[in-house]
């Protein structure tokens, strides 16, 4: 949490239609954030607080979150 990082790593299924759901709470990232990862597409939903990502390909994906600190 002190480093306002957060990671992940998983499986994906594209036979799965709906995105993965990664909760970004503003406690931790309200200052703004940059996603770095694997290919596919990213949404934002603030009003969800919720970052929606598609892999374009099945296997090992992964997610960082770098909190912005100013």
């Amino acid at each position: 949490m002190e480093a306002k990082e957060f990671y992940l790593k998983f499986k994906a299924d594209k036979s799965i239609y709906a995105p993965t759901e990664i909760f970004i709470p503003r406690l931790h990232f309200g200052k703004g954030f940059e996603v770095y990862g694997s290919q596919g597409k990213l949404f934002f939903d603030k009003g969800s607080d919720l970052l929606l990502f598609s892999p374009d390909q099945d296997g090992e994906q992964t997610i960082v979150v770098k909190g912005k600190r100013k």
